[in-house]
Order: structure tokens, then sequence, then C-alpha cells
């Protein structure tokens, strides 16, 4: 499953890639610095602490623990100011597996994963469902298969799937569309998923063709991202989330009515 704090600990600030620096640090020896942090007090703080939307995970560090023979164990100690356990503690928990193994792996063969400690400041057992820690699907093939998103851009601009690469790609296009849907159904206080950058870069790589009758394409692509990235951090007020959804659910009919248009008929489920 993929991870909603992507983007805190590879890109804070945008730019900074924290798990990179981690990796340097304990490359060498022990440190007591190998911290990574995902509030930014700039963007997520307001003056009288309204309206603040931030995530429960907020800081992790990660040690190197002697195991002898010059071998050694990447422990991780993650801080949240809030956690539920029943559902959410072990989604938390793969994901620090998941920094550790990455981190072993580039630090080489003498380095494996230890020991994971969680700290909550509150503990709780109720709270949203573990599909509201996934990246929508056209965001995660950004992040996991950009070429998935290469193949659905030719088989958009070439009128149709020619390798088996872009008939997938556009089924999962189509899966895409009818995730959106089903978030614009199901309103939750505690926010949902939107995709954002996956329809940017879609965005661009139909742009890139420069061909006149893609522009269509690529103007619903960039309108309904922007939508989402305006609206993404909102979407808990119902006074948002009602109008955004009626907007999101007639350019996702558009991005269909445009994609069918493109595509010759039965190329996509043959």
């Amino acid at each position: 499953m993929p991870f909603v704090h992507g983007g805190r600990l590879r890109r804070y600030g945008g730019k900074f890639d924290q798990i990179e620096r981690i990796k340097s640090i304990l490359s060498d020896k022990a440190s007591t610095r190998a911290l990574a942090v995902l509030v930014d007090p700039l963007r997520d703080f307001t003056k009288d602490g309204k309206d603040e939307q931030f995530a429960s995970f907020s800081m992790v560090e990660f040690k190197r623990r002697e195991l002898g023979t010059n071998r050694y164990a990447i422990d991780a100690v993650a801080f949240y100011r809030a956690q539920e356990f029943a559902r959410w503690w072990p989604i938390n928990v793969a994901e620090l597996r998941h920094l550790q193994l990455d981190i072993c792996h580039d630090l080489g063969s003498r380095f494996i994963p230890g020991r994971i400690t969680t700290i909550a400041a509150d503990a709780r057992t109720q709270s949203r469902t573990p599909t509201q820690v996934a990246m929508p699907i056209v965001d995660r093939w950004l992040d996991q298969a950009p070429q998935k998103l290469h193949a659905l851009a030719n088989a958009i601009a070439e009128g149709g799937p020619r390798t088996d690469a872009e008939r997938s790609a556009l089924i999962g296009w189509e899966l895409c569309l009818r995730e959106l849907e089903a978030v614009t159904k199901d309103f939750n206080p505690d926010g949902v998923p939107v995709p954002v950058e996956g329809l940017e870069v879609l965005a661009i790589f139909l742009d890139a063709a420069d061909r006149e009758d893609l522009g269509p394409m690529v103007t619903a692509l960039r309108g309904l991202a922007s939508d989402n990235r305006s609206n993404e951090k909102s979407l808990r007020d119902r006074k948002v989330f009602d109008p955004w959804a009626t907007r999101a659910v007639n350019a996702i009919a558009h991005l269909r009515r445009l994609t069918e248009a493109r595509v010759r008929p039965g190329l996509a489920d043959s």
C-alpha cells in the first residue's frame, strides 16, 4: 500500500530529501541526528491554532545499532501526535519497515532492518478506515510506476493501445476515474484522497505531443488537477466537499468522453 507521507519525507519544502540525508549520516557511524520531521510549522500551523490540518505522523529517528561482526541494525523510533491502533497502527508500522528496508538497501549488506518503536501522545481505537491512507491510483503511478503514465499518454495520443502495457494503462485509467467517482459519493469529515500530481504529469505528457486535437484533454486534466489541489485540504468541510464533488463528477464524465472519443472502439478492452 502506498503512503501519503512520502512528500514530506522525500521532498520537504518541495525539494529536500530527508531519507537520503539519513542514509548519509548512518553510513559511517551511529548518530542521534538521523531525524526526519513531517510537520512544517510555516505551512501547517496557524496563529490561533484553528483550522489546522496535518498528519499524525510527526517525526521519526533512525538509529544504527551494532550487532557484531561488522553488521548493524537500523532501528526506527516514530512519534505520532495521535494513533489509532486497531487499523492504522499496522499500516504505520508497515510504512516504517518500508523506510528501514530502503535505508538498509542503500547502505549495503551489512545493514538489516531492526526494531520499530512507535510513541503516541494520544492512543485511539477508532478513526478513518485504512483506505484513507492510500494514494489515488494515478498519483501512485507517478510515485511508483511512471512508465504507466507514459503508456497511457501514448495510447491516448495515438488513438488506441499498441502494446499490452498501453492496453493495461487504459484499463487502469478507467479504474482511476471510477476511484475518484467513488470519492465524490462518500463525504468523510477526516478528508478524502484526491489525485493531483498524476493528473498534472499526464497533462504534461499529452501536451508534449504538440497535437492540437489533444488540447481539450490537456485542459480537462489540468482543470481537474487544479480544482483538486485548491480544495484537497478543505474537503473535510461539507460546504466545500459538496460543490467540489459536483464539479469533479462533471469533470470525470468529460474526461471519460474525451478518452472514448480518442481510443478506437474495442481496443481498450481487447
